[in-house]
């Protein structure tokens, strides 16, 4: 494994890391004790970029490039995010956030065939977007706003059978890989507003408004799974919590 970071005379910084990973087991997908495919070894790249955070726009930035060798299930993966964050005055705050993993060749667990672990290769996409709003009222009332939207679908391709030794095998099993496709949306809203009224003591009143979408459409784009979860029943939770400092040295002095 090797790394470099350097910063500039203005405060902007680079970060990248390079590190390889030998061949190892997944005892975990299988979903039976003792039970595991196996992984190849694979090396990741990792690139990091950031802005003087000082300013009043500041720009951070990473992607992450993963390489399979030696496999024919396993092919190369990309992963990357930014964030956008904006002062305005010394009040209020805006923060953008996206971050895309593009995976599109993977195993997954599908099921239990009489005596077969039968797995599927399968393409994964996952999306998720977020905007934090934060307005400081003063020094002691503080208002934060958080909407996302996390989206991931899950296409599979084709099923073989897994072998004891942790390789997959064909099979003459009648499974249609497309109907364990997945395509699953998540919007959240939440509202957290704490006031400190004394040292290491606040109130915080938080409000959680959330939906779920689900369906095996793989397909459609990212304005129609937006819109459908907009429109599911939303579930809300209210919490109110207070947390007081006792200072033991005060009660003691009064005895």
């Amino acid at each position: 494994m090797g790394h470099l970071w350097c910063v500039k005379k203005n405060n902007h910084t680079f970060f990248a890391e390079f590190r390889y990973l030998a061949k190892g087991k997944n005892f975990f997908e299988a979903r039976t004790k003792d039970r595991y495919f196996n992984v190849p070894a694979q090396a990741e790249t990792f690139l990091e970029y950031q802005t003087n955070s000082n300013k009043n726009i500041s720009l951070s930035a990473y992607m992450v490039l993963v390489k399979y060798y030696n496999s024919d299930v396993f092919t190369n993966e990309f992963i990357t995010g930014y964030g956008l964050r904006a002062r305005v005055g010394q009040h209020f705050s805006l923060y953008f956030s996206q971050a895309l993993e593009d995976k599109p060749n993977g195993v997954g667990f599908i099921k239990n065939e009489e005596n077969d672990i039968v797995f599927g290769s399968r393409k994964v996409k996952e999306l998720n977007n977020a905007i934090t709003l934060n307005y400081a009222v003063n020094s002691s009332l503080n208002v934060n706003m958080r909407l996302r939207h996390y989206w991931i679908t899950v296409d599979y391709n084709n099923q073989f059978t897994l072998k004891n030794n942790g390789d997959f095998m064909t099979n003459n099993f009648s499974i249609n890989p497309d109907d364990y496709d997945d395509n699953f949306n998540q919007f959240n809203i939440d509202v957290l507003a704490k006031w400190q009224f004394a040292p290491a003591s606040e109130v915080s009143l938080a409000c959680k408004l959330g939906s779920n979408y689900y369906d095996a459409v793989v397909n459609s784009n990212y304005g129609t799974n937006l819109k459908r979860v907009l429109e599911e029943n939303n579930s809300t939770t209210v919490s109110l919590k207070m947390t007081y400092f006792l200072d033991a040295n005060i009660l003691k002095k009064r005895r």
